[in-house]
């Protein structure tokens, strides 16, 4: 362990917690603030931060869960189901921000869990938390493939995954400061079709399909609440496509964190 480490000191009551360092000096955050914590080197503009923060959260949850979303429980259980999380998420990251108001410091998330709580549940949420980023990584290179393999279907789906691997591997093997500038222009695109597929949605909607005015008509017919898996009981059948997600909303909201 070198002299930069930090080792998250467990809370004791009655102790004021402190942060000790390699040199064996404790620094109290609380009294003497961040100022006097070693600090990573900061790389990384305001404008790289804030499209990091928009672009993490927008991903597959959006561009082909909402559509399953619909399936799964009609635009009234949907809709339900994503403010209800929303209303978890907005919760969370309000202590967070809290936290991190209070105590700003150079580390993730389980900082926080390791200081107030005990090492053994920060060290258990940084794996859980990678192991969760490992698995959307690999959901995320599908996703991807199954986009373009829309307008093809003849071309096998591991050539997209193959090449978008590479790319973004390659990507994050560059200096902090091209990454920033990958998430940058990356996210504007995101941002940037978000708006498009609004504008065309709304259009849609008004009647500039081949359908005409839709307006309201689904929530009519076939309904605002979709029936999921059961067929003898339609109601218990609603309950569990708006169950169903809810894990997808969960999943949806992945990022926000950032």
């Amino acid at each position: 362990m070198g002299s930069d480490d930090v080792i998250a000191m467990a809370p004791v009551p009655g102790e004021v917690k402190s942060w000790a360092f390699g040199d064996g000096v404790d620094v109290d955050v609380e009294r003497k603030g961040a100022s006097d914590v070693p600090a990573l080197k900061r790389q990384l503009k305001s404008r790289h931060l804030q499209m990091i923060a928009i672009g993490g959260t927008i991903g597959t949850g959006l561009f082909i869960g909402s559509g399953e979303a619909l399936t799964k429980s009609g635009p009234a259980g949907a809709l339900v189901a994503y403010i209800f999380v929303g209303t978890l998420v907005y919760s969370v990251m309000q202590s967070l921000g809290e936290m991190a108001t209070y105590i700003p410091i150079a580390g993730a998330f389980t900082s926080y869990a390791a200081r107030f709580v005990d090492p053994s549940l920060g060290f258990s949420m940084g794996w859980i938390y990678w192991f969760s980023w490992a698995m959307t990584y690999a959901l995320e290179l599908t996703a991807t493939g199954l986009i373009i393999q829309y307008w093809n279907k003849d071309l096998s789906i591991g050539i997209f995954i193959g090449v978008f691997w590479v790319v973004v591997t390659a990507a994050n093997f560059l200096p902090v400061s091209f990454y920033g500038e990958f998430e940058f222009w990356f996210a504007s695109i995101k941002i940037v079709t978000i708006v498009g597929f609004l504008i065309f949605a709304m259009c849609i909607d008004a009647g500039a399909g081949q359908h005409g005015y839709l307006g309201f008509h689904t929530w009519g017919n076939p309904g605002a609440f979709a029936p999921y898996l059961i067929t003898d009981n339609e109601a218990l059948a609603k309950f569990v496509g708006f169950w169903a997600v809810l894990i997808q909303a969960g999943f949806s909201y992945q990022g926000t964190e950032l």
